[in-house]
């Protein structure tokens, strides 16, 4: 058996290439993770035919937020947007009251219903119940309790995701939703959602980015905070009228 991976550069553990019988070359910093996880196979001589992603949902994980979504008032084939907006980093989320306003005008202006998730952790689920005091229009809630196939679930029912540098937007990516994710302090060309159909919102800036947790480790990022509402929403609003959810404006 061929056990392949990359030259750690005297990095890690003592001992660590010795676990591999081939070594890559370190990963090309500028290129995007899943080109990165390829060059290994394409090292062996191996070339992918298909660079896809799928996430497979159990039956019963879909079955399951049917009924949840159908108790949420959300009928079976209706129209919606799947936003997550934490991640256990919270130096990558956006500011509560821009998330609020963003969600409000996409229920308001767009007449789109929204379901929100969030982590099971206390701190996601406390910001995201901050982000909902902030709101005038209260949307459908599932926070904390979905599994990873839950989450995916969800995602596949949506017309479209908003969320941050996180897993959930790369499962709503793997499912086929497109995807809108807000970038702050980690590099979008690394780790955005893998496909064309999706968008990355971020704010022009030299010094990102910067892989830091928040300026000067305060835990708080400017690129984010600094970001306005209207670019994600005219993000969300290209995605949706590619998919005859809205109507031009």
């Amino acid at each position: 058996a061929v056990r392949i991976g990359r030259d750690p550069g005297g990095k890690g553990f003592a001992g660590k290439s010795g676990l591999y019988s081939r070594l890559a070359p370190p990963p090309d910093r500028s290129a995007h993770a899943v080109e990165n996880d390829l060059d290994l196979v394409r090292s062996l001589g191996i070339a992918p035919r298909d660079a896809r992603l799928e996430f497979f949902i159990p039956e019963e994980a879909g079955r399951r937020m049917s009924m949840r979504l159908a108790e949420l008032d959300i009928r079976e084939g209706e129209p919606f947007l799947h936003v997550h907006p934490t991640s256990r980093w919270l130096f990558k989320c956006w500011k509560d009251e821009a998330m609020a306003e963003t969600l409000d005008r996409v229920q308001g202006e767009m007449g789109l219903a929204v379901v929100m998730t969030s982590g099971p952790e206390e701190r996601e689920v406390a910001k995201s119940r901050s982000i909902l005091a902030l709101m005038r229009r209260k949307p459908a809630t599932l926070l904390g309790e979905t599994t990873i196939k839950d989450l995916a679930a969800v995602s596949a029912r949506a017309s479209a995701y908003l969320g941050v540098d996180s897993a959930p937007s790369h499962i709503a990516a793997a499912v086929g939703t497109p995807a809108v994710v807000l970038f702050g302090p980690s590099g979008e060309h690394n780790w955005r959602p893998w496909g064309v159909e999706h968008r990355v919102v971020a704010l022009d800036m030299d010094c990102r980015p910067c892989g830091k947790d928040g300026c000067d480790g305060s835990k708080v990022s400017r690129c984010l905070t600094d970001l306005p509402p209207e670019k994600v929403l005219s993000a969300l609003e290209e995605v949706l009228r590619a998919r005859k959810v809205v109507e031009p404006v």
